[in-house]
């Protein structure tokens, strides 16, 4: 008669540290996706503010204003608002994402944590797409910028005409 409740207890013991062990795996996980999501918003924040700054601030050389035909500048202010609204909405989602996570798995019920990691690891695919086209939209506007200015300094100095 003993036996069978030392088995008894063995077994319930053994699913118990299962499920701790379980836990500890998707806390981890969890853990995981918060420090992309954490980084992820940074450098959408970083992206957003160069952008913003990129806007206000580029002095356009006088030769390529408006009635002159460039097509640097129409390119610079495209792909700098593309970089502005992609980061924008990065930065939007990973927050939010990150904030309601946290307050998911410490006050949710049971399994909160997976559901977590199953939300994170769906919303990943779709934030690391819009970072990467967030940073080609910065890089293309930056290379815009200066195209524009080499060729101003090209005209200035008598250089070949690009």
């Amino acid at each position: 008669r003993a036996l069978p409740n030392m088995l008894s207890a063995q077994k319930l013991e053994l699913l118990a540290g299962l499920k701790v062990r379980g836990l500890d795996l998707r806390q981890a996980e969890m853990s995981f996706y918060m420090n992309r999501f954490t980084t992820t918003a940074g450098l959408s924040s970083i992206m957003t503010c160069l952008a913003y700054v990129g806007v206000i601030k580029i002095k356009i050389p006088h030769e390529m204003l408006p009635p002159e035909e460039s097509w640097q500048v129409p390119l610079f202010y495209v792909a700098a608002c593309c970089t502005m609204a992609l980061s924008m909405y990065n930065l939007v989602i990973t927050s939010f994402c990150v904030v309601y996570a946290q307050g998911l798995a410490l006050r949710g019920p049971p399994g909160s944590v997976a559901k977590c990691v199953q939300i994170f690891r769906a919303e990943w695919v779709t934030v690391r797409l819009v970072l990467a086209a967030s940073l080609a939209s910065l890089i293309l506007a930056g290379v815009s910028i200066s195209w524009m200015k080499l060729e101003r300094d090209a005209r200035i100095l008598g250089g070949i005409p690009l």
